[in-house]
Parts: structure tokens; sequence; C-alpha cells
């Protein structure tokens, strides 16, 4: 799979880290990123691998790294291998998520905790550890749910609606340092515990393709990296579900 990147790509040689990299829509965006000139650290916590599969196909300008992101010590120390390894970073990319249903008549504190520290305050403590790095642009990947409320999900869009506004907030505070957007997935590889009559819901909302692609999403990310113009933008990707 490998070619040789275009020097005119904006992405061309830049070092861009994606959590959650080796599977579902991280991967898809490590794919598109690579075929852009990236070079893409695939990251991942138990999806070893995976990780390691994904960066054997794309080759060279693939390198794997592991962390449980919940973990401050060892997301520092990542960081830090890769600026000691790469030299730098040049591009975040928060695709590392947990989703579970969590009614609010049931959701425990434990549940809200541990979907919260997944969902919010690792990205939030990537995007800094990123800053300090020297990164130029990050992307968070929300969900359509961050912008509408989905029955039954109650912790995963409390974490997906606050990493939306701490986009915003960023963007606003690093302007003209850091661009800080966000990409807002629809109906791209739903959950399997998903019920039926849920999906049928959601696809009657939509008036686009009955169903969007993780490469949807990726393309999403690789413009929101790559324009210099851009900050403080969510982009939904979600053929019309939020409208």
């Amino acid at each position: 799979m490998e070619q040789s990147p275009t020097q005119k790509q904006p992405l061309s040689g830049k070092v861009i880290l994606v959590t959650g990299g080796a599977r579902r829509i991280g991967q898809a965006i490590c794919e598109e990123l690579w075929t852009h000139g990236a070079i893409v650290v695939i990251h991942h916590h138990q999806s070893t691998v995976a990780a390691q599969q994904l960066a054997q196909r794309l080759g060279a300008r693939a390198v794997v790294a592991r962390a449980d992101l919940c973990d401050r010590a060892a997301t520092e120390a990542m960081f830090a291998e890769l600026g000691n390894r790469l030299g730098r970073i040049d591009g975040l990319v928060n695709s590392a998520a947990v989703f579970a249903r969590t009614p609010i008549e049931t959701l425990t504190d434990e549940q809200w905790d541990d979907i919260l520290a997944v969902n919010l305050t690792a990205p939030r403590r990537c995007m800094q550890l990123a800053i300090a790095a020297g990164t130029s642009a990050i992307v968070n990947i929300v969900d359509v749910g961050a912008i509408q409320p989905w029955r039954g999900y109650a912790a995963y869009g409390v974490a997906k609606a606050g990493l939306l506004h701490l986009t915003r907030i960023a963007a606003k505070e690093l302007l003209g340092r850091v661009r800080v957007n966000a990409v807002a997935p629809g109906l791209v590889l739903l959950p399997d515990d998903v019920a039926p009559a849920e999906r049928d819901r959601l696809h009657a909302k939509l008036t686009g393709p009955p169903s969007g692609s993780p490469q949807d999403v990726a393309r999403a990310v690789r413009y929101l990296l790559s324009e210099p113009f851009v900050t403080g933008v969510c982009l939904p990707v979600d053929g019309g579900q939020s409208l």
C-alpha cells in the first residue's frame, strides 16, 4: 500500500496523532491522512494486533503508540516518547471513545465517571499535551449526539457535548496559534446494541444516503486539518440527521 506523498499536499510530512486509530472510524482517519502524505501515529490501548496490522499495511509513514489515555502518567509518557522519536506532533485527532447505553434512571456514578474519563477528560489531556508539543491543528470527534440528545445515552451525550464546547473554547483561546475544530458523525458504524426501531427512527430523519461511512468522516477530518483559515467549527457528517 506504500505510495509517495505529493509535496503539494498540505499534510505531506506532517506528524498526526490519531487516538483510537487502530479500528473503526479511527482506522479510516489514519488511512485517509496517510494517503495524503501524513506521517500517522496510530494510537491504541488494547487493539495491539489491529494497530500493528494497520501500520504494516501502511508502511514507513505509520507509527504505533500505546497508552491508556485515562492514565495521566501513561499519556504523558506516550507524548514524550513520540517527541523523542519523531521530533514533533503537528496535529492531533481525538477519536478514541467509548459508546455505552446509560439510561438516566439507571445510570451509576461509576458509569458516569468512566464514560466522561474516556470521552471528555482524556481528549482534554491530549489537547494540552499536543499544544505543549507544538501542534498547530486539533480535530475532536464528537457526535451528532452532542447536538441533539439520544435517548438512553445520557453520559455519552453529555461527554460529547462537553467536548464540543471545549473545542469552541480552545479555538477562541488559541486563536492565531492552534486551530481547533470538531467533526460530528451521524449514522456511521452504530454499535450493535442500538435497537432496530431506534435505527429506523434515525434513518427516517436523513435527507441524504441511508447511512454514512467511516471514509466520509475521515475526509472531513482531513479537510479540517488542512485548511489554515478554519477554526472553531463543528462539521456534521450525518446526512442531515442533525437538521
